[in-house]
C-alpha cells in the first residue's frame, strides 16, 4: 500500500510537469514539492544580494529569486523597500523563469527613503517585499542600504579649486564609503550644462555627461581609497560636477569644485609698438563661455564675463570694453587692440585672461606671446613733444628702469601761469621718449611764494629706494620750495 502511494505521488508530480510544458503560457514557473509521506509544499522563499546602495546610479537594476511559488505570467507584481517609518515601490518589475523558480529583475528606487534617512554616515537597515496579485509572497528579506559615497578632489595643498585643462587631464578623486575595489566595477562621471542643446519643458538645463577613461585605484589618502581617471576637455570655460559610480555602493556625492579654464596658444602678430594699436587676435582655447542666463537658444557668448589685462613692469593695464571687438571674437580667439605698454617701456608683456562662470573665476597667464617694440625705422620727432619749453631737466630712473647716461628717464619742470608744472618722460632706449602720465601741476597760483619755479633736482630724500623730485621756486619776499615723494609701483 505505501509503494501504491509512492507511485501515485509521482505520477502526480510527473503530471503537473507535464501540465506546466503543455500550459506554459500560463505561468513563469511552476514548482511542486513533496516528501514520500505527502506532506505539505514548502513556503515561498526570496533570494538576494543582501547589499544595495542607498544611492543607486540611474537605471541600476537588482534582482530577487523566489523559489517555491508559482508566478502566473500575466501576474500583478510589486517589489518595496522599506525602512522604518518611509518605502520605496521599485520600478519596472519584470517576472522570467530561472531554474526552478522565478527572478523579478526591477530597477532601483530610493527616493522617499533617502527623503526620510537624510545624509547618514553608516549604512541603513531596509527589508525587501514582494507582492503577487496583491499577495505577500514569502517573509520580508533583510537588506542594508549602503550609504552614499563622499568624494573629494585630491589638490595641493592651499588649493581649493581644479582648474582643468580645455584638452582634458588627469585627476584624482579621494573617495570615502567605497565598496568596489576592482577599477572595473567604477565609472568617473564629468557633467556639465550643454549650450549645444536645445532646453524643452521636461529639460530646462540640459547638461552633456561624459564618461573619464582610464580609471585607476591610486593608492590611499587619509586612510580612504583615491581614484584616478582621466577627465575629457571641453569646448567652453565652464563648471564641471563630478561623480564616481560604484557597481556596489552607488552614485557619490559630487565634486564641485572644478572649472574648465581656457587656454591661449598664441597671439597674431606676437609683437608691436610701445604705443599701442595693434590690432591682436588672441588663439586659443574654451575662451568665452555660455550666457545661459540670456534665456535664448543658441546660446550666445558671454564676453562680458572675459576680462583682459597686460602686466608689466609692476604696472597693470587692463583692456577697455571698445577695445575689444566681440563680432570677431569666439570661443578659440579674442580679437582688440592692444593697448599701449603698461610701463610705457619695450619687451614682452604679461597678458591675463580672466573668465567668470557663476561664481568661480578662472584665471591664466600667457606669457611670451607678446612684444612690445619699435622693430620699424621711426621718421619724425627724435622726442616727446613738450608743450613749452622747459625750464630744469633732470635725470631719473623710473619703475626700477636699466637707465644709463645714454639713455636716462628724464623729470622736465615747465612753467604755466606763474607756477610750475611736472612731467615725466620714459626713455624707450632708441632715443624717444613717451610721456609718463599727463603733467602735474606744483604749487599755488594765488600764492606768491609758490610762483616763478626755477630749477629741480632728483634724489632719495625719504630713504625708501624710490626716487624724489624737489623743485625750486624762485618767490617773493619769500620762497616755499616743493618736494614730490616718488612711490613705489604697485
Amino acid at each position: 500500500m505505501g509503494r501504491y502511494r509512492q507511485f501515485t505521488s509521482c505520477v502526480a508530480l510527473l503530471l503537473c510537469g507535464l501540465l506546466a510544458t503543455g500550459c506554459g503560457a500560463g505561468l513563469i514557473t511552476g514548482v511542486a514539492a513533496s516528501d514520500s509521506g505527502g506532506g505539505a509544499s514548502a513556503p515561498p522563499t526570496l533570494g538576494l544580494s543582501a547589499e544595495m546602495p542607498l544611492v543607486p546610479a540611474p537605471g541600476t537594476t537588482r534582482s530577487v529569486l523566489i523559489a517555491n511559488a508559482p508566478i502566473a505570467a500575466a501576474a500583478v507584481l510589486l517589489v518595496r523597500l522599506e525602512v522604518e517609518g518611509a518605502g520605496d515601490d521599485q520600478l519596472d518589475p519584470v517576472a522570467s523563469g530561472q531554474g526552478g523558480g522565478t527572478s523579478i529583475t526591477f530597477t532601483l528606487n530610493t527616493t522617499n527613503i533617502r527623503a526620510a534617512v537624510g545624509d547618514p554616515v553608516v549604512d541603513v537597515p531596509a527589508s525587501l517585499h514582494v507582492f503577487v496579485d496583491g499577495k505577500r509572497i514569502g517573509a520580508p528579506f533583510p537588506v542594508k542600504l549602503a550609504r552614499q559615497p563622499r568624494a573629494t578632489l585630491v589638490l595641493p595643498a592651499g588649493q581649493s579649486e581644479l582648474f582643468l585643462s580645455p584638452f582634458g587631464e588627469r585627476i584624482s578623486l579621494r573617495l570615502d564609503g567605497l565598496r568596489s575595489t576592482v577599477a572595473g566595477n567604477l565609472e568617473v562621471l564629468v557633467v556639465t550644462r550643454d549650450p549645444e542643446t536645445a532646453p524643452t519643458a521636461a529639460v530646462p538645463e540640459p547638461v552633456l555627461a561624459r564618461l573619464a577613461t582610464d580609471v585607476q585605484f591610486a593608492g590611499t589618502s587619509d586612510g580612504m581609497p583615491v581614484v584616478s581617471a582621466v577627465v575629457p576637455g571641453s569646448e567652453y570655460p565652464l563648471p564641471a560636477r563630478i561623480l564616481v559610480r560604484d557597481a556596489l555602493a552607488g552614485e557619490s556625492t559630487a565634486v564641485e569644485n572644478a572649472i574648465y579654464r581656457p587656454d591661449v596658444a598664441l597671439a597674431l602678430p606676437a609683437q608691436g609698438p610701445t604705443t599701442g594699436g595693434t590690432l591682436v587676435t588672441l588663439i586659443g582655447t574654451a575662451l568665452v563661455p555660455p550666457d545661459f542666463s540670456s534665456g535664448g537658444f543658441p546660446v550666445p557668448l558671454a564676453f562680458d564675463d572675459v576680462e583682459l589685462s597686460f602686466e608689466k613692469g609692476g604696472r597693470v593695464t587692463t583692456l577697455p570694453r571698445a577695445d575689444f571687438r566681440t563680432a570677431e571674437s569666439g570661443t578659440d580667439r579674442l580679437v582688440f587692440t592692444m593697448p599701449q605698454s603698461p610701463d610705457g617701456r619695450p619687451d614682452e608683456v604679461d597678458i591675463v585672461l580672466r573668465v567668470r562662470s557663476g561664481a568661480q573665476v578662472a584665471t591664466i597667464v600667457a606669457g611670451q606671446k607678446f612684444l612690445f617694440a619699435n622693430p620699424d625705422p621711426f621718421f619724425g620727432p627724435r622726442g616727446a613733444v613738450l608743450d613749452r619749453m622747459p625750464v630744469a631737466i633732470a635725470s631719473i630712473a623710473l619703475d626700477d628702469a636699466p637707465g644709463t647716461a645714454g639713455a636716462p628717464d628724464l623729470a622736465v619742470l615747465t612753467e604755466q601761469g606763474g607756477v610750475g608744472f611736472l612731467q615725466l618722460l620714459l626713455a624707450q632706449q632708441n632715443g624717444m621718449f613717451q610721456a609718463f602720465g599727463a603733467p602735474r601741476r606744483i604749487g599755488d597760483h594765488e600764492n606768491a611764494a609758490e610762483r616763478g619755479p626755477r630749477d629741480v633736482c632728483v634724489g632719495d630724500f625719504d630713504g625708501d629706494q624710490v626716487p624724489d623730485v624737489f623743485l625750486v621756486n624762485e618767490g617773493a619776499v619769500q620762497a616755499v620750495h616743493h618736494l614730490v615723494l616718488g612711490q613705489a609701483a604697485p
